[in-house]
């Protein structure tokens, strides 16, 4: 893990790493350029990784990079409100 860590810090900068999952991900702007160059570094290393992939960031991915922090999940509220109003109306 630790080599493909310093090789994909190489390329992309910063590197997110799950040790219990033995995965390591990057946010990266150029895409399937940054992959390339990722296999390309592993492979002359001769390190052949079981899975790769390239993945584009959801709404909720977006939100936490632009605000640093998670959305908040109001749907439970909203319910709560929705059943109240509806109480006392016949």
């Amino acid at each position: 893990v630790d080599a493909v860590r310093k090789i994909v810090e190489q390329v992309a900068g910063t590197v997110l790493v799950d040790e219990d999952l033995r995965q390591i991900s990057a946010p990266v702007t150029t895409g399937t350029k940054a992959l390339i160059e990722a296999v390309k570094a592993m492979d002359d290393a001769g390190i052949h990784p079981l899975d790769l992939g390239l993945k584009r960031p959801s709404l909720d991915d977006v939100f936490l990079s632009l605000t640093g922090h998670v959305a908040e999940d109001d749907s439970e509220s909203e319910v709560k409100a929705d059943s109240r109003a509806g109480k006392g109306r016949r």
